[in-house]
């Protein structure tokens, strides 16, 4: 009997800040470790800006599990894969760890950094693909620049 697999998508923050601590090569073993455990039916990689917690780059956070995981290291992608994505296990030590209970914190709404945030401009964080141009313009991308620039024509007639 084969084993069923949960869908999910990894979001992977592709920001200035993960980007410089190595990001691109976590993003490279993720794919490439998708392949070889025959996973990519079943999780999809999805690429966001910054996720706004620089500090404990790089980081992903599994959908729908809501479960961010932090200041990776490309060998711990083997673990998240065969702990999370195929026993279904959340790697613990890789969590983000609250500084004041020291507690390690599972659900990404949790953490009180989020917590106190209300989402303007990465309201689309890990929906849209920061460099895709066609994302953005379909959840409205450039539409305060369109009327700006409307007024501006109209107020020079």
């Amino acid at each position: 009997m084969s084993k069923t697999y949960t869908e999910r998508t990894i979001l992977i923050c592709r920001g200035s800040g993960c980007n410089s601590l190595n990001a691109g090569e976590i993003h490279g073993v993720l794919e490439k470790l998708l392949i070889e455990y025959n996973l990519t039916n079943y999780a999809k990689i999805k690429l966001t800006g910054c996720q706004g917690f620089c500090q404990f780059g790089p980081q992903i956070i599994i959908k729908p599990d809501n479960v961010l995981y932090v200041k990776l290291k490309p060998k711990d992608i083997k673990e998240i894969i065969e702990s999370h994505l195929i026993e279904n296990s959340i790697v613990d030590h890789l969590l983000y760890e609250d500084p004041i209970s020291s507690k390690r914190i599972r659900n990404i709404d949790d953490i009180q950094f989020y917590k106190e945030q209300m989402l303007l401009l990465r309201k689309h964080c890990g929906r849209i693909n920061p460099e895709d141009i066609n994302d953005y313009l379909s959840v409205g991308g450039y539409e305060s620049l369109k009327k700006v620039l409307k007024e501006a024509i109209w107020n020079t007639r």
